[in-house]
């Protein structure tokens, strides 16, 4: 019988033949890792938006669930100018790491879109959040949307609604979650789930 995609997934998550691409320069700090190099420890997750910036922090110990410690979104109104809206990011991200002591975040790498404006703004609300996360010194780490779907979910065409219901399942203290926030939990997921380098 053919195998499920996701179970596919977790075959090459507990292989190791996954590998994760660190960006930023940030000073490499400790994590508890077994044999396999699974990671266990906290990771803030973040979805970046000017408009609604999903940010979660969740703990993964062994032989337990992962727990999500805290979610937030970054809600700024349409008045609010740009500038004003990259500080409030910049600022609660900062916040999030200082409050959790975070050593390592995971953030949606760019995506392809048509729209040069809507690039210029994406790309800004991400530049917003890698400079909070390098200021503090932790460890950066990107991933693809379609490897978040995949690696929550178990292929890459998940609707927003399937993540949620696919976080609420897999992780504690997520009951109450909006989308924005899952995809966050989600992005820290997908870090413990398939981070396998040497730190």
């Amino acid at each position: 019988m053919a195998k499920s995609a996701r179970s596919l997934w977790s075959e090459k998550i507990k292989s190791g033949t996954i590998s994760s691409k660190s960006i930023g320069t940030a000073k490499k700090k400790s994590a508890i890792l077994t044999s396999r190099n699974q990671f266990y420890g906290t990771v803030l997750g973040i979805d970046p938006s000017l408009r609604g910036t999903g940010l979660a922090v969740v703990r993964y110990e062994k032989n337990s669930r992962p727990i999500c410690l805290d979610k937030f979104c970054v809600r700024n109104k349409p008045t609010i100018s740009m500038p004003d809206c990259l500080a409030n990011i910049y600022r609660n991200v900062c916040a999030m790491i200082i409050k959790y002591d975070i050593k390592f975040a995971s953030i949606e790498s760019s995506i392809y879109v048509q729209n040069m404006n809507t690039a210029v703004i994406l790309g800004s609300a991400r530049g917003a959040a890698i400079a909070a996360v390098a200021c503090n010194q932790a460890l950066l780490y990107e991933y693809a949307p379609l490897r978040i779907k995949q690696a929550v979910i178990g292929y890459g065409r998940a609707s927003k609604e399937q993540i949620i219901k696919s976080i609420q399942g897999l992780v504690d203290n997520t009951d109450k979650i909006n989308s924005d926030e899952a995809d966050a939990v989600a992005t820290a997921l997908t870090h413990i789930y398939t981070f396998k380098g040497t730190l």
